[in-house]
C-alpha cells in the first residue's frame, strides 16, 4: 500500500509539474515537494541510530551518507547555475555512450556542435526538475536497501510464486500510468502525443527483426554472466537460482499455465518497465542513469550488487539500441526474453 502511495504520488507530482507552466500554484506545489523530502531525508541523517544496521548489513554511517546526497542534490537542483551543470553531464556521458564523437571525425563537426545536438536534461524544464529530485530520491530508497561493501553472490529471498494481479498492478498498469503522468498527459499533452514522446509507435517489419535479435542477445548475455556468476568457488549460485525460480514461477497445470504467466510477465514487466525506462525516463536524463536505475529497481535482487550490475549493463545496452530505434522495438526484445525465460522456470523449474 505505502509502494502504491509513493508510486502514484511521484506521477501526480509530474502532472503538478506540467501544470506549473500554467498555474503560479503548482510551482508552489513542486518547490514545496523538493523542501520536504529535504527537511524528511536531512531529519533521518540526524535521528539514525549508528548502533544498528539495516536487513542487508549496511552501515548506518553509509545510510546517513545517502541520505545526506540526496537532500543536498535536491536542494541544489532547485538553482539554475546547478541544473545548468547537471545537464552538461547528463548530455556528456550520453554524448560517449551513444558515441556521438564519431561525429566529430566523420562529420567535421566542432566538438560544441556535436556535443549540443543532444542535450539531456532540460535547464528550464519544470517537469525536468520535479523528474531529477523525484530519481534522486528513488535512488536513495533503493541505495539504502543495498550493501555496497562487497560483491559477493547473494543469499537468495525466500521464493514467493508470482502473481498474475501483482504483474499488472505493480509492474505494468502503474509504471505505464506513472510514465504516462510524468510526460504531463492531458496537461501539457494529449494521449496520442504522450505516445510519440514515450516512444511508443506502430510495429513495422524492421522493429519487429531488431526486437527477436535482441531476445538472442539477452540470453546470450545472460549465459555470458552465468560463465563468472556460476562458477565463483563456495557460492553455488546456480542451485540458488534453481531453487528461487522453482518456488517463484512453479504453477500447477502444465502447459496452460505456463503460457499465461510468461505472457502476464513478458506483457506487464516488459512493457511497464520499458515504457517508464527507456520511454519516460532515457529522454530526460540519458541512457546511464536510466539503464541504472532500471537495474536497482529489480527488488528481488537489490542485496546483490553484482545483479543490479549484471542488469544495468544490459539495460544500457537495451538503451543504446533504444536510442537508434524507439521504445517499442526494445518491448518486443525484453517482452519477448521475458516470455520465453518465464514460461522456461515455470513449465520447467
Amino acid at each position: 500500500m505505502f509502494d502504491a502511495i509513493v508510486t502514484y504520488g511521484c506521477g501526480i507530482l509530474g502532472l503538478a509539474a506540467h501544470g506549473a507552466s500554467k498555474q503560479q500554484f503548482w510551482l508552489f506545489v513542486v518547490r514545496g515537494a523538493a523542501v520536504l523530502l529535504c527537511f524528511l531525508e536531512l531529519l533521518a541523517v540526524a535521528l539514525a541510530d549508528r548502533s544498528s544496521t539495516n536487513e542487508y548489513g549496511s552501515n548506518p554511517f553509509y545510510m546517513q551518507i545517502v541520505l545526506f546526497l540526496a537532500a543536498i542534490l535536491t536542494a541544489l537542483v532547485q538553482f539554475k547555475f546547478f541544473r545548468q551543470y547537471f545537464s552538461k553531464i547528463f548530455t556528456f556521458f550520453n554524448w560517449l555512450i551513444t558515441f556521438k564523437f564519431i561525429d566529430v571525425i566523420k562529420r567535421k563537426l566542432s566538438f560544441s556542435e556535436s556535443f549540443l545536438r543532444q542535450t539531456i536534461f532540460q535547464v528550464d524544464s519544470i517537469p525536468h526538475l520535479t523528474a531529477f529530485y523525484v530519481l534522486v530520491t528513488c535512488y536513495a530508497y533503493l541505495f539504502l536497501g543495498t550493501d555496497f561493501t562487497g560483491m559477493n553472490m547473494p543469499v537468495m529471498p525466500i521464493p514467493v510464486p508470482v502473481q498474475v494481479e501483482q504483474l499488472f498492478n505493480y509492474n505494468g498498469l502503474s509504471l505505464i500510468i506513472i510514465s504516462l503522468m510524468g510526460v504531463g498527459i492531458f496537461v501539457s499533452r494529449k494521449f496520442k502525443d504522450c505516445l510519440n514522446r514515450l516512444g511508443l509507435v506502430s510495429i513495422n517489419k524492421t522493429q519487429v527483426i531488431i526486437g527477436i535479435s535482441l531476445i538472442f542477445m539477452s540470453f546470450a548475455y545472460d549465459l555470458i554472466w552465468s560463465l563468472y556468476t556460476h562458477n565463483v568457488p563456495g557460492q553455488e549460485l546456480a542451485l540458488k537460482l534453481s531453487n528461487y525460480n522453482s518456488g517463484t514461477f512453479s504453477v500447477t497445470g502444465g502447459l496452460a499455465s505456463s503460457v499465461v504467466l510468461a505472457l502476464a510477465t513478458a506483457l506487464f514487466a516488459g512493457v511497464g518497465e520499458e515504457v517508464l525506462v527507456r520511454g519516460a525516463l532515457q529522454p530526460v536524463f540519458g541512457i546511464i542513469p536510466a539503464g541504472f536505475f532500471h537495474g536497482m529497481l529489480h527488488a528481488q535482487f537489490s542485496h546483490a550488487p553484482i545483479f543490479i550490475l549484471q542488469v544495468s549493463l544490459w539495460s544500457i545496452i537495451m538503451g543504446m539500441i533504444k536510442q537508434r530505434t524507439n521504445t517499442t522495438t526494445t518491448i518486443i526484445g525484453h517482452a519477448g526474453f521475458n516470455f520465453l525465460s518465464t514460461f522456461l522456470f515455470a513449465f520447467n523449474p
